[in-house]
C-alpha cells in the first residue's frame, strides 16, 4: 500500500529587515546618536536616561542601477534652446541699427548768463564811479538817494555799492558812506573799516570830508572812487 504524501508548497521568501545602522535619542533637548555597536545602543538607553530609537539605514542603489537611473534622467531632460530675437519681436523682421540704439541724452539748454544791470544816467544828477585796479570804470551809480553805503556783501546784507569782487584789496563790510549834506556831498570813513584815502590823505575812522567832482579817493589798497558831475 502506497503512502500518500502531501504536495510540497513553495515556502515564501523571507526578507529579513536590515539591522539598524544607528540609534538616536528622541528627546528634543538631547538628540544624541549612537553607533549600533556602542554600549548605549546595546543597553537601549541614552546617557540622559531616555530610551533610544533605532535608525534604519536608507536603501542604496548599486552603482549599475544608479548609473542607469541617472542616464534615464538626463535623457528625459533636454537643454532649453536659446531664443533668437530679430527686429522688435521674436521672429520679426530686423530693425536698422539706428532704431535699436538707445536714444542719446539731450543736454540741457544753457541759460544765458545774466549781465548785471547798469543804472541809467540821469541828467543833472552826479554819478558815483568805482574805478578798478586796472584804471577802468567798474561800477557807476547815479546819486538819486541821500546816502550810499559802500562795502561788501555778507550775511548781514548787501550794501548799495557791492565791492565784493575786490574784497582782496581790503574792502570792509561797511567801508565808507557817501551822503548828502547842506553844503553838498560828503565822504565819511566808517568806524572799524579799512583805510580810506582822500586826495592822498588817510581819513581817521568816523571822519567826514566834502566830496567834490573829480576828487581822488582810494578804498583799501587800490580800489578807486570818484564823483562825476553831469550838467542838465
Amino acid at each position: 500500500m502506497k503512502r500518500r504524501t502531501q504536495p510540497e508548497h513553495p515556502q515564501p521568501e523571507r526578507h529579513d529587515s536590515p539591522a539598524p545602522a544607528s540609534y538616536r535619542c528622541p528627546r528634543p533637548s538631547c538628540e544624541r546618536t549612537y553607533a549600533a555597536d556602542s554600549q548605549e545602543a546595546r543597553d537601549g538607553f541614552c546617557s540622559c536616561g531616555t530610551r533610544l530609537e533605532a535608525v534604519a539605514e536608507a536603501p542604496t542603489l548599486s552603482s549599475q542601477a544608479a548609473s542607469a537611473a541617472s542616464g534615464r534622467i538626463f535623457q528625459s531632460v533636454r537643454a532649453p534652446q536659446p531664443l533668437r530675437r530679430a527686429g522688435n519681436g521674436f521672429g520679426g523682421p530686423p530693425l536698422p541699427p539706428a532704431a535699436c540704439a538707445p536714444p542719446s541724452p539731450t543736454p540741457p539748454a544753457a541759460s544765458p548768463a545774466a549781465s548785471p544791470a547798469k543804472p541809467e544816467a540821469v541828467d543833472g544828477v552826479p554819478v558815483l564811479v568805482i574805478v578798478g585796479p586796472d584804471g577802468r570804470d567798474a561800477l557807476r551809480l547815479p546819486l538819486v538817494q541821500d546816502e550810499v553805503l559802500i562795502g561788501r556783501s555778507s550775511r548781514h546784507g548787501v550794501p548799495d555799492i557791492d565791492c565784493t569782487p575786490w574784497a582782496d584789496l581790503g574792502i570792509s563790510r561797511r567801508h565808507c558812506l557817501v551822503f548828502r549834506a547842506p553844503q553838498g556831498w560828503m565822504l565819511r570813513r566808517l568806524p572799524e573799516s579799512a583805510p580810506v584815502f582822500h586826495q592822498g590823505r588817510e581819513l581817521a575812522p568816523g571822519e567826514s570830508v566834502p566830496l567834490r567832482p573829480n576828487d581822488e579817493v582810494v578804498l583799501g589798497s587800490g580800489l578807486g572812487l570818484t564823483l562825476e558831475e553831469r550838467s542838465a
